[in-house]
């Protein structure tokens, strides 16, 4: 949930090129829901992520 606070907070600052290069970068995704992509990974029980 920090990250995902973070990027809620961080988002208005960020310049106007970097808010159309994020969006290239995450389609539909929020920068609040990319934030928390390495947790997610992080308990995914394949062998990789452990």
């Amino acid at each position: 949930m920090g990250h995902e606070i973070a990027a809620q907070l961080a988002q208005p600052y960020l310049t106007e090129d970097c808010q159309q290069q994020l969006t290239a970068l995450l389609d539909d995704e929020s920068l609040a829901s990319a934030s928390t992509w390495a947790d997610r990974m992080r308990s995914d029980p394949s062998n990789f992520w452990q």
